[in-house]
């Protein structure tokens, strides 16, 4: 980069910015979710394995033509890399096209959250650990989603996606670390090393980003012993 290029002397954030395309991972745990369509330990490593690969590729193709048609410094200062590159082929016409799927991409993984959520609160309710309020999540989880795109726009909605995201593989691998042999699809280790990763990756988010997230992890941490315990006094 150009001396004097903002950002230029902090390789750090490369991990922030690790964090935001981290994004593009969610939905993977679709095929491990507790249920009783969850398919079998060596189905699911095979799945997981794949779906992350294939969003690793995806990643790395785009990233190359990216790279190769508008160069280092360009892309390292454009703000809409896709565009420029468009811009830079002569293809501007496909402008639409990309920011079409770029819509749909979106809205798919929105979808991946608000279903993620819904799964979770069921299961938990039928565990036991929440009350019967299924409902009540579901509409908190997609309402709180549909706030924050119109509030924050979808740049920086994405950013906080991708933070809580990180924040829910945390306590996930932290949880997974507690399994026995027989109850693990994974080594231990691999659990230990999601939770570092994602510690790692997650404590050089924005600081708002952090502070939102841990304050819809206390929320959400409270939430269920509260409503547990109003259930049982109305009783």
């Amino acid at each position: 980069l150009p001396p004097g290029t903002p950002g230029l002397d902090r390789p750090s954030a490369l991990l922030p910015a690790a964090g935001v395309l981290f994004f593009a991972f969610l939905g993977f745990e679709r095929v491990t979710a507790p249920g009783t369509d969850a398919p079998a330990p060596r189905r699911s490593r095979t799945a997981v394995l794949t779906l992350v690969g294939v969003a690793l590729a995806t990643y790395l193709v785009v990233s190359f033509a990216v790279l190769r048609q508008l160069g280092p410094t360009r892309l390292a200062v454009s703000v809409v890399p896709l565009r420029d590159a468009l811009d830079a082929a002569d293809a501007s016409s496909l402008d639409v096209l990309v920011t079409v799927a770029a819509m749909v991409a979106t809205a798919v993984g929105l979808l991946l959250v608000v279903g993620g959520g819904r799964r979770t609160a069921t299961t938990m309710a039928q565990s036991g650990d929440l009350p019967g309020v299924t409902t009540v999540a579901r509409v908190l989880v997609g309402g709180g989603a549909a706030v924050g795109v119109l509030v924050a726009g979808p740049a920086d909605t994405i950013a906080l996606a991708a933070t809580c995201a990180l924040f829910h593989y945390a306590f996930t691998s932290a949880s997974a670390r507690l399994l026995t042999r027989e109850e693990r699809s994974w080594p231990a280790r691999t659990a230990c090393f999601g939770l570092g990763v994602s510690v790692l990756i997650g404590m050089t988010m924005p600081p708002v980003d952090l502070a939102v997230a841990l304050g819809v992890t206390v929320l959400a941490g409270l939430a269920g012993p509260l409503l547990s315990l109003g259930r049982s006094a109305r009783r």
